[in-house]
């Protein structure tokens, strides 16, 4: 009952799974006392609120571009594995290991996953909003980008903490997020004309 009622929308899914996602971070860093600058930041950064930013745009982007919605397994499957990232990461935590290997490779399925999403709706999309939308594809793969360089950079232990311009990453994202909202604006002016 519970995940037919959370399927039936993107925007409920992923933001349940965000919810979850920062309870357990949450939990998670209040029984931690370890600096919370290295694996518990990149995981916010790169898991939970990319989790939370998909609930928009998957619900959103497809309309603007006047394509069909993203598909239930695909839906089902990046929740799926989002929430497998976060079991990775947070059984990691309670060891007292650094997240590791499966933990990152989720993380690129998932970021693989979105990537692969947007450009299969850039493809089919013949709206007149497609500046838009691929100035979005490009933020979001550098903000991908940037998460595998800096998780590598983790495992490999040439980072504890991350340098100042890892705040680059959350305005890739604050970026994605204007270009969504302009899409749905400039869609909804269209409609209304």
């Amino acid at each position: 009952m519970l995940w037919q009622w959370l399927s039936a929308s993107p925007l409920r899914l992923f933001a349940f799974a965000g919810a979850v996602s920062l309870l357990a971070a949450a939990l998670q860093m209040s029984l931690s006392s370890d600096d919370l600058l290295g694996w518990p930041l990149y995981n916010l950064l790169f898991a939970i609120l990319p989790s939370m930013l998909l609930g928009p745009l998957f619900a959103f982007l497809p309309n603007a571009l006047r394509v069909s919605a993203v598909g239930y397994v695909r839906t089902a499957s990046l929740f799926f594995m989002i929430m497998a990232s976060q079991l990775a990461f947070h059984a990691a935590a309670l060891s007292g290991a650094t997240p590791g290997v499966v933990y990152l490779l989720f993380l690129v399925l998932v970021w693989g996953m979105i990537i692969i999403t947007i450009k299969g709706l850039l493809t089919v999309s013949y709206g007149s909003d497609i500046g838009l939308a691929r100035m979005l594809f490009a933020l979001l793969w550098l903000a991908g980008a940037a998460g595998l360089v800096l998780g590598v950079s983790l495992l490999a232990g040439w980072l504890q903490a991350f340098p100042v311009s890892v705040w680059v990453v959350p305005l890739l994202y604050s970026s994605a997020l204007l270009c969504l909202t302009a899409l749905v604006i400039k869609r909804k002016k269209t409609a209304l004309h």
